[in-house]
């Protein structure tokens, strides 16, 4: 593991990166003068960026190499965060934050097939649950550092501390995996086609774990964007104890990662994903009964149970998608985060257009994943596949 250690360092350092924007925006705003809306935009439009750049990834590969990509983009990230501290205007800034969104979609790709390339399946996903666990605690000390030393400090002066820790990580990111335990091979003729997405699209080796992560990301994002409105708004929460309620399920959050990590060398994924539909059933009914009770208490174990469920199920579907032929593998991935972020994101956005109570439209897209599950499980369970066991 000690090889793939960088990949993993290098996966989370720009997890937090691009999560400590948001504690820093009101710095930034003030700093250039603009509107919370401007910068909003702006960091949409970046997260659109991440998403659609992962399906020209491939495009950018050099002979079936992700490690070498991984490197320049590593590099790209590190040179464009420490350029943020340059630009005194909102334009400038917009620029490069853009340019380092795309940089970060080329290595998130590069990232995960570097990884896959040196670990077997077991490993590598008990890397990717390490890596979101490490995210995850980040993203819950993150905002109370970057507050305390913003106030204290410029914001310029924070960008340049990721800046020199991936500069760092360069140094020791794997060159190749060449002559190693599973080797990465250079992409054939029909690979590198047009029509490379559609072909691995079409095997549904590929596409059900692709659906399963989607449903898992879609109604994990559901309930942490209408969560804090549905305790405030509904419960009448004060906002004391909405930042511990919103915490502690952060800290869950953490330690579901970590046991899922755990759990992948002892369990089968299909008994995994059977342990994780159970999860998300108890928190369903959960939501029913807080619905009927106005019960707080309730809703919250709802919202630990989704966590859960999502922990349990990403890294599964993850891992599932890129078990795949090698030269084939740079494809997988970069079309599985394209669409699971795309597909997400579009469900949530259907989702809050929906009129009526969020507690409803979470209730609906609760029990349409909860139905959808085992149908997916059920037509991907292959009994000759031995890397996950069964």
């Amino acid at each position: 593991m000690a090889s793939a250690t960088p990949i993993v360092l290098r996966i989370v350092v720009c997890g937090v990166l691009f999560d400590a924007l948001i504690p820093l925006s009101p710095f930034i705003v003030e700093s250039l003068g603009i509107g919370f809306g401007d910068f909003q935009r702006i960091l949409s439009m970046g997260f659109l960026i991440f998403s659609g750049t992962q399906f020209l990834a491939p495009r950018f590969a050099n002979a079936g190499e992700p490690e070498q990509l991984l490197l320049v983009s590593t590099l790209g990230v590190a040179a464009l965060c420490g350029m943020l501290a340059l630009p005194s205007n909102f334009w400038g800034f917009s620029l490069i934050l853009l340019l380092m969104f795309s940089a970060n979609a080329v290595g998130s790709v590069s990232a995960r097939t570097s990884l896959r390339g040196l670990l077997d399946s077991q490993r590598f996903e008990k890397a990717l649950s390490s890596s979101y666990s490490l995210m995850s605690a980040g993203a819950v000390l993150t905002p109370i550092l970057v507050v305390a030393v913003a106030t204290r400090l410029h914001w310029k002066w924070l960008v340049l501390l990721p800046s020199m820790v991936l500069c760092g990580l360069c140094f020791f990111l794997p060159r190749s995996t060449r002559g190693r335990r599973e080797r990465t091979e250079a992409p054939d003729a029909s690979t590198r086609k047009v029509g490379a997405f559609t072909r691995i699209a079409r095997k549904k080796e590929f596409h059900i774990p692709l659906l399963m992560g989607m449903a898992a990301q879609s109604l994990f994002a559901a309930v942490l964007i209408s969560k804090p409105s549905i305790l405030v708004g509904q419960f009448k929460m004060a906002p004391s104890t909405l930042g511990a309620a919103l915490a502690f399920t952060a800290a869950v959050e953490v330690l579901a990662f970590h046991l899922s990590g755990k759990a992948a060398g002892r369990f089968g994924w299909q008994r995994r994903i059977c342990a994780a539909w159970g999860f998300l059933a108890l928190g369903i009914l959960a939501l029913l009964a807080s619905a009927y009770a106005d019960s707080v208490a309730l809703f919250l174990a709802f919202a630990v149970m989704v966590v859960v469920f999502f922990c349990i199920v990403l890294p599964i579907s993850a891992t599932l998608a890129l078990d795949v032929a090698p030269d084939e593998r740079f494809h997988a991935a970069a079309l599985y985060g394209g669409i699971q972020s795309l597909g997400g994101a579009s469900i949530v956005f259907l989702l809050s257009a929906l009129p009526g109570s969020p507690v409803a439209a979470l209730i609906i897209l609760a029990v349409l994943v909860w139905v959808g599950m085992p149908g997916l499980q059920f037509a991907l369970h292959r009994p000759t596949r031995q890397a996950h066991g069964g």
